[in-house]
């Protein structure tokens, strides 16, 4: 995320969005998010290429689900290049996250394949 963040949002926008897709379900979670707990990690990670996730008190578990979730709320907001919701997610994707397009592969016949054989 750090060439993410500062350069298309920053960390306490970060925050708010992980807040809407997973909103604080106990007091540990609400207390998680009014403590800036995610702004604390980013700010005291020196090497993030080298650091390891260790779950923090109180933090809200974020599904497979909800992290895709939270990466389109991310590219809706904040990547401005089309007007399209179609159009972001694919900029957002492609041209940030370095997501290869997917190319239409055609489906080889029968008769091909047992050629191969």
């Amino acid at each position: 995320m750090n060439f993410l963040i500062p350069h298309l949002f920053n960390v306490e926008s970060l925050q708010q969005e992980m807040k809407a897709t997973i909103p604080p379900l106990t007091t540990e979670e609400n207390t998680f998010f009014e403590t800036s707990e995610i702004v604390k990690a980013y700010e005291s990670d020196k090497n993030y290429q080298t650091t390891m996730c260790e779950p923090i008190e109180g933090e809200p578990g974020l599904l497979f689900h909800e992290f895709l979730i939270l990466l389109g709320r991310i590219a809706l907001k904040f990547v401005k290049t089309s007007e399209t919701v179609s159009g972001r997610l694919e900029d957002f994707f492609v041209e940030k996250l370095n997501f290869r397009k997917q190319t239409e592969t055609v489906q080889p016949t029968y008769d091909e394949v047992t050629k191969r054989l």
